[in-house]
């Protein structure tokens, strides 16, 4: 489990805290992730790297259901991150079904295939018409960008697209652990930003110094991040006493 605790310098101001523990959120809260893209574009590994942190160069077409679990423990709430790398026959014959139990997805392609990035826009707007309409949260991700050698999809063409569809945008590599974890941060900043109300976003931002044209998106990203920061830090330390 992935401790997310208070003891980063942003915690000193307790409104974020009150904000959290009383208003929004049951001791324990879970969100539902799907992870789509075209065969091939790396969704299992990616899926992998950021649950137990296993790669491998050699991983197979998924031809089943896996579902993995990220819990973040946030001022003493746990918040259970399920992501589902679901078989592709099996969600086209399920798909109304399975995305009306979804709170977000994670939608993938190839930054080497252009054939993948392509395929975006179809995928959205089946997404759409399949969810009938229920907005739910996407973050598009152009993966593999380690091999630059190989890249067919610039950072620009993938953050263009993801402007015009209206969604979340970032590249990840499951070479790079760093890299590898933000499109899952990423959206569980957005789901978790999704369940504050107007007055209390505001009480979020006042309580942070941040500029007004700052993305909403990007306060809670900066939270999980200084704190996991803090936190492998602390643990660092430990194992060097």
């Amino acid at each position: 489990m992935e401790i997310i605790n208070s003891v980063s310098n942003w915690i000193k101001d307790k409104i974020f805290v009150e904000i959290f523990n009383n208003t929004h959120f049951n001791t324990i809260k879970t969100y539902e992730v799907l992870i789509l893209g075209e065969k091939g574009v790396g969704k299992t590994s990616m899926c992998k790297k950021f649950s137990s942190g296993d790669f491998s160069l050699e991983e197979k077409p998924t031809t089943f259901t896996n579902i993995y679990t990220h819990n973040f423990n946030i001022f003493d709430n746990e918040i259970t991150l399920n992501i589902t790398d679901i078989d592709m026959n099996y969600y086209k014959l399920n798909s109304t079904l399975i995305l009306s139990n979804t709170d977000g997805i994670i939608l993938v392609y190839d930054v080497t295939k252009t054939a993948t990035f392509r395929s975006l826009q179809q995928w959205f707007l089946d997404i759409q018409e399949k969810s009938n309409y229920k907005n739910i949260p996407i973050i598009i991700v152009g993966n593999k960008t380690d091999l630059t050698f190989l890249r067919c999809v610039d950072f620009e063409e993938g953050n263009e697209k993801a402007f015009t569809l209206d969604t979340l945008f970032e590249e990840s590599s499951c070479i790079n652990s760093e890299e590898s974890d933000k499109p899952f941060k990423n959206i569980l900043s957005k789901l978790i930003l999704n369940d504050l109300n107007d007055e209390n976003k505001k009480k979020l931002r006042d309580s942070i110094e941040l500029t007004e044209n700052e993305d909403d998106k990007t306060i809670i990203e900066k939270k999980i991040n200084n704190t996991n920061e803090k936190n492998n830090s602390d643990i660092n330390k430990e194992r060097n006493i």
